[in-house]
């Protein structure tokens, strides 16, 4: 309500502090299909987006966050082919999504490692 204010009447709002203030992540993001049709020069761009995101959610502390970031990390590392990036950002995602106690992201993550080819703790170079 006070963006809506802050928006409607800008001369009686002096400022407006957001906080824990995220865009929404259920439109086509860095690691979409969509995305991952692209090239590599689109890919590139979503790695170093994804990156950013990551270490934005990490200062802001937003472990769930960072956890999904890393989700889309390991799914644009697999269509780079880079197995061993796959593996270090789903067992981080995994991590987070474990302490954080959320089981529909555990078994997410679980289920892109099997479809990706390993089990989480496996080392990848095999």
């Amino acid at each position: 309500m006070s963006l809506l204010f802050a928006a409607t009447y800008p001369e009686r709002t002096s400022a407006l502090i957001l906080f824990g203030a995220f865009a929404p992540r259920d439109r086509p993001g860095p690691a979409s299909p969509w995305t991952l049709r692209q090239g590599p020069r689109a890919l590139e761009e979503a790695g170093r987006r994804l990156s950013d995101a990551c270490q934005t959610f990490g200062s802001a502390q937003s472990r769930f966050e960072v956890a999904r970031t890393h989700l889309d990390l390991a799914v644009l590392a697999h269509a780079l082919g880079n197995r061993q990036d796959v593996a270090t950002h789903l067992t981080e995602a995994h991590s987070l999504f474990t302490t954080l106690r959320v089981p529909k992201y555990v078994d997410r993550t679980g289920q892109l490692a099997r479809e990706f080819g390993f089990r989480l703790g496996e080392d990848p170079a095999r």
